[in-house]
C-alpha cells in the first residue's frame, strides 16, 4: 500500500554487496534490488539513488524487470559504505523528503559525519519531520539509527513482511 511519502531510497553498492545473506542463494544486492522495485512499483514521489563512498541517482523504473535491475546494481561497485550519503545529498541538494529508506548489508563505514548527525541537519534546515530507516541483510551488531529517536528505525534480516514494517513506521 502506497504511504504517499517523498522518499528516498538508497541501495548500497560496495563490494560486500555481492555476498551471499546468511545461508541464502540471495546476495546482497540482489534484495536490495528487489527491495527498491516494491518501491518503484508502490509509490508514486520516489528516487532511487546507489552509494557507497559516493552517491548517484539510478535509472530504475517501475516497468524494469528484476533482471533488468540486477544487472544495473550488480555492475555498480564503489568502496566504502558511507550511510549518511542520502542525507547529505538531499541536504546539499535541497530535495524536500519525508523518508530516507537505506539498504545495505551492514558493513558500514562512518564518513565526515554519522548518518544521525546527517538527518539532524536535514531534518533543521529541510524537512524536520523526515524519517530513516535502513534495512540492513546481516547483523554485525552496528546500529545506525538512534533508539532515543522515533523517526529512526533499523531493520535486521530478510523477510518477506519488511515493507509492511516500513510502511507502518512512515504512517505512524
Amino acid at each position: 500500500t502506497p504511504t504517499n511519502k517523498r522518499i528516498m531510497i538508497a541501495l548500497d553498492v560496495s563490494g560486500s554487496m555481492g555476498s551471499p545473506i546468511m545461508n541464502s542463494p540471495l546476495c546482497a544486492f540482489e534484495a536490495v534490488a528487489a527491495f527498491a522495485m516494491v518501491t518503484a512499483r508502490t509509490e508514486p514521489e520516489h528516487m532511487i539513488m546507489a552509494f557507497s563512498n559516493n552517491i548517484v541517482p539510478l535509472p530504475i523504473t517501475a516497468k524494469m524487470s528484476m533482471k533488468e535491475i540486477f544487472r544495473i546494481v550488480s555492475g555498480m561497485d564503489f568502496s566504502r559504505t558511507d550511510c549518511a550519503l542520502p542525507m547529505v545529498y538531499a541536504h546539499k541538494n535541497k530535495i524536500k523528503l519525508d523518508a530516507f529508506g537505506i539498504y545495505t548489508d551492514n558493513e558500514t563505514w562512518v564518513g565526515r559525519i554519522h548518518p544521525k548527525q546527517a538527518l539532524d541537519k536535514y531534518r533543521k534546515e529541510i524537512n524536520p519531520s523526515a524519517k530513516s530507516y535502513v534495512a540492513a541483510f546481516s547483523s554485525t551488531g552496528f546500529s545506525i539509527a538512534d533508539p532515543k529517536d522515533p523517526g529512526m528505525l533499523d531493520i535486521v534480516g530478510l523477510s518477506s513482511d519488511i515493507p509492511a514494517v516500513i510502511e507502518w513506521f512512515l504512517r505512524r
